[in-house]
């Protein structure tokens, strides 16, 4: 990333942002980003010594933005900052960050995506909608569009990586558990580190997970099956999500039948594709019953 020491290299960078018109009094307040988090307030005297990195700087006006105020070319070059959600969902959460806190310096409605008592207009509602098109990947542009609204569009995506499915909770602890500390980043503290790992937990139990000792003991058991993208288990989630209730009232009694009667029918499949028993087929564990 670009670094520089010159006010005025900093000025160009934030112009491509913000605009105002040449006789404007409005004053901007700057700010930099990170996991999509607001970190540091500085004015522009400070920013020649404590500001190396352009790239992550930000600009928003001090006072609110109103819609008519709202300039699309602005929000879509801010969004050039924003990586792309992955059609996989595995950059879910840094992504919404990010958005959110886009949206948010353009409505003057801080987290307007999740928030409790923000009332959205029409026009927010398209701000919405182009800001999710234009920072989802391609394959996911038609769900955004073909939806009635920013907020539904926002609703549907949401769904395909959070919203109370057995898949979004073992994606997220996936990514927790793959979340590890990076001694030779020198850009990364622990502190950050923790904040990240904190925010990965809370979505997991904002996306509808119960952590109880049932569901604590079902949740590594499911995860200590293998290649759970490939047969046979890759469709446990799929399983569990069809059931009245979904991944909120699954118990390891019925976990432990799903991933049976999974592997039972791959194994089957198999036998039939080789065209009699294999000698790699493993008993089924003994019965209780006496004879």
């Amino acid at each position: 990333m670009p670094k520089t020491s010159s006010m005025n290299a900093v000025a160009d960078k934030l112009s491509t942002m913000v605009t105002f018109s040449k006789n404007s009094s409005r004053k901007i307040k700057l700010f930099t980003i990170k996991d999509g988090k607001i970190q540091v307030h500085f004015t522009g005297e400070e920013i020649l010594k404590d500001i190396l990195d352009v790239e992550n700087i930000y600009a928003a006006e001090v006072s609110t933005m109103t819609v008519k105020q709202y300039d699309p070319a602005a929000m879509l070059k801010m969004l050039e900052f924003v990586t792309k959600l992955n059609v996989d969902g595995r950059n879910y959460q840094q992504w919404f960050k990010a958005l959110e806190s886009v949206l948010g310096m353009a409505t003057g409605k801080a987290g307007i995506l999740t928030s409790p008592g923000h009332t959205i207009g029409a026009a927010e509602d398209l701000m919405i909608k182009q800001a999710i098109t234009a920072s989802v990947d391609s394959a996911l542009v038609s769900t955004v569009l073909e939806a009635e609204s920013g907020m539904v569009a926002f609703a549907e995506i949401q769904k395909l990586y959070t919203l109370k499915s057995r898949s979004g909770h073992i994606r997220l602890m996936k990514e927790i558990l793959q979340t590890k500390f990076d001694m030779n980043d020198g850009t990364v503290g622990v502190e950050s580190h923790f904040r990240r790992v904190e925010d990965l937990v809370e979505t997991l139990f904002e996306s509808g997970f119960q952590l109880t000792p049932e569901s604590f003991k079902g949740l590594l058991f499911h995860l200590s099956l293998p290649e759970l993208d490939a047969q046979p288990f890759v469709n446990i989630c799929k399983r569990i999500d069809e059931r009245p209730g979904g991944a909120c009232t699954v118990s390891n009694k019925e976990l432990v039948q799903i991933a049976q009667a999974e592997l039972a029918h791959f194994r089957q499949r198999r036998q039939s594709t080789l065209g009699g028993p294999s000698k790699s087929t493993v008993k089924g564990p003994p019965s209780n019953r006496e004879n």
